[in-house]
């Protein structure tokens, strides 16, 4: 399946008209400066979307387009679906019920089936809304990305913890390594001499 300019066209002038729908009714020829689209190519898509009851016309001077519904009732498989005639991957499920001969016993059709199903469900999930707005990180994310993470403590920094003991104590006072003065060492003969020598000066 591929999608034609005319299907790709279709959803720019549609959202256009969803972007600028506070300015009331917008002349086609604004559209196509602002897409750099064609005027009269999209006129042929005006003309489809119209018979379809999707645009609102306003003629004569300040005259104009814009959506006849809120943006979040059209669906990008609805638009489609009008411009490109059917979104459908294989010619044989164009028609409900299955007309196709070998419908009862062809062994590829639920391949096919199961394919048109994922893309309707995806193409009818994105409304014209869906496309105007951005995904947004909700404000408690945002922020938490915005601030730096804060470096972790090194070894040398990390605070140490201190029990109550221990701070009521105060700091212990450092450890002094005191050496004890050894004694002299007396020489005994030497001691001997000087102590016979005043007993005998003391007569």
């Amino acid at each position: 399946m591929k999608i034609s300019t005319k299907g790709r066209y279709s959803l720019r002038l549609l959202l256009d008209l969803a972007e600028h729908a506070d300015k009331g009714f917008i002349p086609l020829k604004d559209i196509a400066e602002r897409q750099e689209i064609s005027k009269k190519y999209l006129e042929q898509i005006v003309s489809l979307l119209n018979v379809s009851g999707m645009l609102r016309t306003n003629r004569g001077y300040q005259g104009g387009y814009m959506l006849a519904k809120p943006p979040r009732e059209y669906t990008v498989g609805q638009v489609l679906r009008i411009t490109e005639g059917g979104i459908y991957p294989v010619a044989c499920l164009e028609n409900d019920p299955n007309i196709c001969p070998r419908n009862s016993y062809c062994k590829t059709l639920a391949v096919w089936e199961g394919l048109n199903r994922v893309i309707s469900e995806y193409l009818d999930g994105i409304t014209l809304e869906d496309l105007l707005g951005d995904p947004q990180v909700p404000s408690s994310e945002a922020d938490a990305a915005a601030q730096p993470a804060e470096p972790e403590a090194s070894a040398a920094e990390a605070p140490v913890a201190v029990s109550a003991q221990e701070a009521e104590a105060g700091e212990p006072e450092s450890e002094i390594s005191i050496q004890e003065t050894p004694e002299p060492v007396i020489n005994a003969p030497e001691a001997r001499q000087k102590s016979d020598r005043w007993f005998w000066n003391s007569f």
